[in-house]
């Protein structure tokens, strides 16, 4: 069973997350507090994590963040972000490339 760790400030689109991700077998806990999170990830070590910005201004600072929260782990967890806004370029998905993580589009 994969440990899933989503990281939303909207608790509407993380409880949505987090059914869809159960559905398939995932054990799933969510935080809306970025920082929480980065605690957790360095303690806890789940096997994915969905990060869900808030906005394009603040999707690097998540991606610093989660790489710094990643940076001495021996088994880094998988990192995906959900960007919940339109398409604005090709710049965050190849600023996904240089960080090594999965850039998805939501709408």
């Amino acid at each position: 069973m994969e440990r899933v760790l989503i990281v939303d400030p909207d608790g509407v689109h993380a409880a949505e997350l987090q059914r869809s991700l159960e559905s398939v077998g995932c054990e799933v806990a969510v935080h809306g507090n970025q920082k929480d999170a980065l605690d957790i990830i360095r303690n806890d070590c789940p096997d994915i994590v969905v990060m869900v910005p808030r906005s394009p201004m603040t999707l690097s600072d998540a991606l610093a963040s989660a790489r710094s929260a990643m940076r001495h782990l021996e088994f880094p967890p998988e990192l995906l972000f959900v960007l919940r806004w339109s398409r604005r370029g090709p710049a965050e998905r190849l600023l996904g490339h240089r960080w090594n993580v999965q850039v998805l589009y939501e709408r």
